[in-house]
């Protein structure tokens, strides 16, 4: 490595924790952790970042060959820049300011760095010795102490007396901070910023909102890039609404140590597809014309814009009038009342007190009814709003001619047989079988999962039993997830909060086992069932099976 101190600036100014120097080209390294890169879709598919992946991103989204060709134009870089660097622990220089002018002389350097269709859009020079050489070398101010590093990049672009970054890329800065940890509390990123707390936590819970929302939509539309999307008016103005407990409010929960917002655990599907009807609303949809503004207001074919939500009576009124994101306001309303029924059932088990099935059955009097055509109608129109229980798990992918599938397979099977929704449907007559029912997928699912991740085994090992109990393999799953393992889930964020949300604490395991152990006490009915269902282990089960293959 070849850095030169420039001895005599450094001394007249002062410095001591930061060096004016000279520094090849060669030996200083894009910053990988730049907000620029951080949460690029772009880049996320690689398991590694190296400098070709950032030059290509640069040169699709940051004006990579405008800078390119004004340093062609210039004979090198502006000699009154110096870029500013910090020393990395194995004593590399990483860029700190000034990531696309490196890039660009990078590229310069070894055009092959360069994707070759932006090479013709060069100016390339027919001498390009001076250049070359001019560039070879870089004049840097390299920080020393971390802190200081960071509180300048922060400042640089928070800060009003220099450009400052887009809401995007600060609301981006401030999450990747935090969520990188190693010692970037919110305290330290505020400081660090010259900002107040409170607004620090503000882009935070903004972006992951908008994150989320990004995220549901992605996974229908895996062609959409982050870049091409805006976190205004969307976080700013739309989500407060949703997010809140007024009029078509989800009441979300956000974890304050991590500043991630989670919907109720039974509501987890209907969330996933209010996101997605947001985010298609938001990013998938064209922008419309000046003259098509007439024609978007009454139609589901645009993107929704920042003067149709530009305050809370706005995004209520547009969720209410059904037009723009047609759908959203009916999966609310649904989210809603199925919070609603959950309190109620809470209240009812609380009293330990349901109705059994034969005092139920003798209730109903014993003459004959007659019910109309019409009335038959109206009822199946109403019973088909919804699945019950386990009638829609999909175990399409499991092969019954597999030993490793064929358990998982058969009690599949079972419960998908006993939850057909009609009056005769088994597990409204038989609650406790259909209790014992789903403890045997969960633990047949669960299996199969470790199995597949190689854990399996380690169960075994510690266990004497043949099989290793229930509660064994969900607190070792849960133990792992804890340390920051996440392997045994398939290394899916999304599929540990909820396997979390669903068996920490007092579980549905442990509801489970109330009514196998201790039936005398409590006697389930379908309500309880199809509740149970909704509270996270349909959805855990059904993710499971669907990527064992």
């Amino acid at each position: 490595m070849s850095i030169k101190i420039l001895e005599e600036l450094n001394k007249e100014l002062g410095l001591e924790e930061k060096k004016y120097a000279l520094a090849n080209l060669d030996d200083i390294e894009l910053d990988v952790n730049n907000p620029r890169f951080a949460s690029s879709t772009v880049l996320e598919s690689e398991q590694s970042i190296n400098e070709k992946h950032i030059i290509s991103y640069l040169a699709q989204f940051g004006d990579l060959i405008e800078i390119m060709n004004n340093i062609i134009k210039n004979d090198g870089l502006y000699w009154e820049e110096f870029l500013s660097c910090y020393k990395s622990p194995t004593g590399k220089l990483i860029v700190l300011e000034g990531n696309r002018r490196i890039s660009a002389c990078k590229a310069l350097m070894k055009l092959e760095l360069l994707p070759e269709s932006y090479r013709t859009e060069l100016n390339l020079k027919a001498d390009m010795t001076k250049l070359l050489n001019a560039i070879s070398t870089v004049r840097v101010l390299i920080y020393t102490n971390n802190d200081d590093a960071q509180s300048y990049i922060t400042a640089k672009h928070t800060k009003p007396e220099v450009k400052k970054w887009e809401t995007y890329e600060q609301c981006n800065y401030y999450y990747s901070q935090f969520k990188n940890g190693a010692g970037t509390s919110i305290d330290n990123i505020a400081l660090r910023a010259h900002e107040e707390r409170k607004n620090v936590v503000k882009d935070i819970k903004r972006f992951s909102i908008f994150k989320n929302i990004f995220e549901a939509t992605k996974k229908k539309h895996p062609d959409l890039l982050i870049e091409g999307t805006s976190i205004l008016p969307l976080a700013d103005k739309f989500m407060p609404v949703l997010i809140g407990k007024k009029q078509y409010g989800l009441d979300l929960n956000c974890n304050e140590e991590t500043l991630l917002y989670s919907p109720a655990s039974l509501c987890t599907d209907i969330y996933e597809k209010i996101l997605y009807l947001i985010g298609e609303a938001f990013f998938v949809r064209k922008k419309a014309k000046p003259n098509e503004r007439e024609v978007r207001d009454k139609s589901s074919i645009y993107r929704i814009s920042t003067e149709e939500i530009k305050n809370q009576n706005k995004v209520i009124a547009l969720i209410e009038e059904d037009i723009r994101i047609p759908g959203l306001k009916d999966l609310i309303i649904e989210y809603q009342t199925r919070i609603n029924k959950n309190a109620s059932i809470k209240d009812n088990s609380n009293t330990k007190s349901t109705t059994p099935v034969k005092e139920a059955a003798e209730s109903k009097p014993n003459k004959p009814t007659t019910v109309s055509t019409a009335e038959k109608t109206q009822q199946n129109t109403s019973q088909k709003k919804e699945p019950e229980f386990f009638e829609d798990l999909d175990y399409s992918m499991l092969n019954p001619q597999s030993n490793n599938d064929l358990g998982l397979y058969r009690v599949c099977k079972e419960i998908v047989k006993i939850s057909n929704y009609n009056s005769n449907a088994g597990y409204k007559n038989f609650p406790i079988a259909s209790t014992f029912l789903l403890r045997s997928l969960i633990e047949q699912t669960l299996i199969c999962q470790l199995k597949k991740t190689g854990d399996y085994a380690k169960i075994k090992n510690n266990n004497t039993t043949k099989t290793p109990e229930l509660g064994s393999i969900i607190n070792y799953i849960l133990k792992y997830c804890k340390n920051g393992n996440l392997a045994p889930l398939n290394n899916d964020p999304n599929l540990v909060k909820l396997f979390n949300q669903t068996f920490s604490g007092y579980g549905t395991k442990d509801q489970l086992d109330m009514v196998i152990h201790q039936p005398h006490l409590i006697e389930p009915e379908q309500n309880f069932l199809n509740a149970l269902s909704k509270q996270g282990i349909k959805s855990i089960i059904q993710t499971i099976i669907s990527n064992l293959y």
